[in-house]
């Protein structure tokens, strides 16, 4: 038994395909555990198993770490009992969270983003981490620059499963679409295209996803008499060459922020 976990929903972890595809190439038992913080109503396997509490991701600092500190409990409660022979951490915080656990089982790290290398203990934690595992793997290269030397093994988020959206061939059109795709966030940026496209007819800004800032969003553009954008909500990831089919142009601009937590930040 082999044990996947990550500290999260699904939708935001995609490349947990790369994982369970080889697994079942090999016809190795698995179970995926995860949080099911949005709490969503899943259809999944039976050996998918969730933390069901549901916590918003604009909680407060203290709130939000004890939420996941519950989540850490539950996966080691879960550890316990199912004894896998090896575990996959998919992303950092997962591993820290369940740092003790690194200690007494063989384990894989993959690291998806900058976190929370800053602060000085998780840093010499995760060091810790990536110094046991069988093999540590991130997406870029450039994540280097914020971690420890090592050697790591790439591997990029691109999902061999998606499928590319369908060719958009350019009738004659008024309106030009500026699609956003993913978790709707950085309203401080993302704040200035709103002003500067507001009602022009010209353009639609579109807002594919759910997030922190999503009713900031709305809010703002209730209150501003925004009415040439359009927010569709949470979205499934097979979804998504459909979404995209009509953008004419691709809005993945996060803006400049302070520190080091979108300078490594790479597009799916």
């Amino acid at each position: 038994m082999i044990s996947l976990i990550f500290c999260g929903d699904l939708r935001y972890c995609p490349y947990l395909k790369r994982y369970t595809e080889r697994l079942e190439l090999l016809s190795a038992e698995y179970e995926v555990l995860f949080w099911n913080r949005a709490g969503l109503l899943l259809d999944l396997p039976k050996n998918y198993h969730c933390f069901e509490r549901p916590s918003a991701e604009n909680l407060g600092k203290i709130d939000k770490a004890f939420d996941f500190i519950r989540f850490g409990r539950w996966a080691k409660n879960h550890i316990s009992k199912s004894k896998p022979k090896g575990i996959i951490f998919l992303s950092t915080l997962t591993a820290v969270l369940l740092y003790t656990v690194t200690k007494h089982c063989p384990y894989l790290f993959d690291i998806r983003d900058y976190s929370y290398e800053n602060i000085s203990l998780f840093r010499r934690i995760e060091e810790k981490i990536i110094k046991r595992s069988f093999f540590t793997c991130i997406s870029s290269k450039g994540f280097q620059a914020f971690l420890p030397k090592h050697d790591y093994v790439i591997a990029h988020n691109f999902n061999r499963n998606e499928r590319p959206p369908e060719e958009n061939v350019r009738k004659s059109k008024d309106v030009y679409d500026i699609v956003w795709n993913g978790t709707v966030r950085f309203f401080d940026f993302q704040k200035k295209y709103l002003d500067l496209f507001k009602n022009d007819a010209r353009f639609r800004l579109v807002y594919h996803g759910a997030g922190t800032d999503l009713e900031q969003f709305k809010t703002y553009c209730e209150k501003n008499n925004i009415q040439n954008v359009l927010f569709t909500g949470a979205y499934d990831n097979g979804d998504k060459s459909k979404l995209l089919k009509d953008a004419d142009v691709l809005n993945n601009c996060y803006g400049g922020r302070g520190g080091d937590e979108l300078r490594f930040a790479i597009s799916n």
